[in-house]
């Protein structure tokens, strides 16, 4: 208990200090605390009075006032704000601050709380504090019908509780956490799927449960025939819903519905869920709903000025090369067993490459996967995954989905540009100029951004020449006009958000960077480099970039937990 201070004199303020009405002393904890001492407190009960202020023969005045009591967390006031009572079971904190300009101090008033639940509610654990001799303890009470006060009714687990009253009954001097109820978590319901009927291959690029990378080409031309059942969609499950240990229901998250696309000699019946082939053919699968039975086409020879260019409605196995200036475009899956040079191949399902991609006018482009064995100079844009099986240099690749190269690649120069994750090799080389590693982007609205970084130089370097070359009225006209396209111009930088499924221009605040509406869950966009990255190298990752300061190997990037920045950290080496 505080006692009243002294009388007051002229011109002095006299402040009146409340009562304390529990126990907190100074205790020596644990052998290994070296001697150090901790305050601790009494077990207080819900509603139990914990200050009060002594009664006041006259009322309040500018001489005659009570101490400032300032009420932190699960305390509360009387009604006359005369008494502090606990609003929950637990353990009373008391602090003092000093009040600005004035001689006396705050006093702060808090309640740890007895039983501390997490904030999903799925994890309850009791807070076993020294006991103070003389004092009332958990001892002193059932820990059943504490635990039933708290609201605590589901998940109990009973050895655990045994074992915490056995750790009150032993009152050790230190302080225990012991978990005594775990909540059930939803589980969440499975989006819809095709399920195939017939034998596609391995999807290009899919992470195994061992954490390793299926690399195998993807089986195409898959012949199917007339009636056939090619696939069939399996509906999205509700899920489950958990519980917690307040017995709160937790609703699951259902499981997505997808739109099924057929194309060329494919039906889908919504009766039968099932997507059949309406005439002989080959299979294209497109990502996880576009399904399309072409004819097969082979040419046995290179594209050059003996074939023109190739414009064909079926799928296309390209046995030669594909020679400068020469276009290609299928409706379905392209293999090309040779060499691009310098042109563009354009499919509207997949593309496989065996051999190389060479030449600055070199233009890759699949509404599906592109799998391919190297690329230089060359730029390449897919609505799904791109394999690269060994080298990129100074190229451009843009992937709807996942950019994943094999762990002895290289990555030279140029820019690589992911909707979803990036695995690769090595990246960068001593003198090779530094390449840009952005997963979690948009392609299209990152080179949007890079053009507007252009024309912002390109409008400062105008408003430089402008006040260098001109003098007088006309001079300050031009000079606000130029000033106002380079805010304009600033403006648009500072909001495009490059959050594939975001709005275009709603760039979300830092705090809310992980989870703008729509989007990719941006937390777990990750970029994992297997081998040497070089410094210079540009890693994004979302709206946030980096710069490597020095070579490093071996690295995951992801987002650290305020999602402010990009952290580089250790890479757990997959089995090969």
């Amino acid at each position: 208990m505080i006692s009243p201070s002294t009388p007051p004199q002229d011109n002095v303020v006299h402040y009146i200090e409340p009562y304390r009405l529990f126990t907190s002393i100074r205790m020596e904890i644990g052998e290994s605390m070296g001697g150090e001492e901790i305050m601790v407190s009494e077990l207080v009960r819900k509603d139990q009075l914990l200050l009060e202020f002594p009664n006041l023969i006259a009322p309040e005045t500018n001489e005659h006032q009570k101490q400032p009591v300032a009420l932190g967390a699960n305390c509360y006031f009387s009604a006359d704000h005369n008494q502090v009572f606990a609003a929950i079971t637990g353990y009373p904190k008391v602090t003092l601050s000093p009040v600005e300009g004035k001689d006396t101090e705050i006093l702060n008033i808090s309640i740890e709380p007895l039983f501390r639940i997490s904030a999903d509610g799925m994890k309850a654990a009791i807070a076993i504090h020294p006991a103070i001799s003389g004092t009332r303890s958990l001892k002193d009470f059932s820990l059943t019908e504490l635990i039933a006060e708290a609201g605590i009714i589901y998940g109990i687990d009973k050895a655990m509780v045994d074992k915490a009253n056995k750790c009150i009954r032993a009152q050790l001097p230190e302080f225990n956490i012991i978990v005594l109820a775990t909540g059930t978590k939803p589980r969440d319901g499975k989006d819809a799927y095709l399920e195939f009927e017939v034998e596609t291959g391995p999807v290009p690029g899919k992470i195994l449960e061992d954490g390793t990378i299926d690399f195998r080409e993807r089986m195409i031309f898959v012949p199917v025939t007339q009636g056939q059942v090619v696939a069939k969609k399996v509906s999205a499950t509700r899920g489950t819903a958990g519980k917690t240990v307040l017995g709160e229901r937790v609703e699951p998250q259902p499981g997505r519905d997808i739109a099924i696309n057929t194309l060329k000699d494919a039906s889908y019946s919504s009766k039968t869920k099932q997507v059949t082939a309406t005439s002989d053919g080959v299979l294209s699968v497109v990502g996880d709903t576009i399904i399309k039975i072409c004819s097969r086409q082979e040419i046995m020879t290179d594209i050059d000025y003996s074939t023109g260019h190739i414009h064909s409605r079926n799928s296309v196995v390209i046995h030669g090369s594909v020679q400068p200036g020469f276009k290609v475009t299928t409706d379905g899956d392209l293999e090309i067993r040779g060499t691009v040079m310098s042109t563009a191949i354009t499919s509207r399902a997949n593309i496989v490459i065996k051999s190389g991609i060479l030449g600055k006018n070199s233009t890759i482009s699949a509404l599906g996967d592109a799998d391919l064995y190297f690329i230089e100079q060359g730029e390449v844009e897919c609505g799904r995954n791109c394999i690269i099986r060994r080298e990129i240099y100074y190229s451009t690749v843009i992937a709807g989905k996942n950019i994943l190269c094999m762990p002895n690649s290289a990555v030279v120069g140029g820019r690589l540009v992911a909707a979803g994750n990036i695995i690769l090799g090595n990246v960068g080389s001593t003198n090779a100029s530094p390449a840009l590693i952005a997963a979690g982007v948009d392609g299209r609205r990152l080179i949007q951004y890079n053009d507007l970084q252009k024309t912002l130089i390109e409008q400062q370097d105008s408003l430089i020449k402008c006040i260098q070359l001109h003098k007088g009225t006309s001079r300050a006209g031009m000079i606000k006009k130029l000033e106002k396209e380079i805010e304009t111009t600033r403006l648009q930088l500072q909001k495009l958000n490059l959050i594939p499924g975001t709005g275009r221009l709603s760039r979300p605040d830092d705090d809310d960077e992980f989870s703008p509406s729509g989007g990719i869950t941006i937390q777990d966009i990750k970029i994992e480099i297997h081998g040497i990255i070089h410094a210079g190298t540009v890693i994004q990752i979302g709206n946030k970039s980096m710069t490597l300061n020095n070579t490093i190997s071996n690295r995951l990037f992801k987002l650290n937990d305020s999602f402010s920045d990009i952290a580089p950290l250790p890479l757990r080496r997959r089995r090969t």
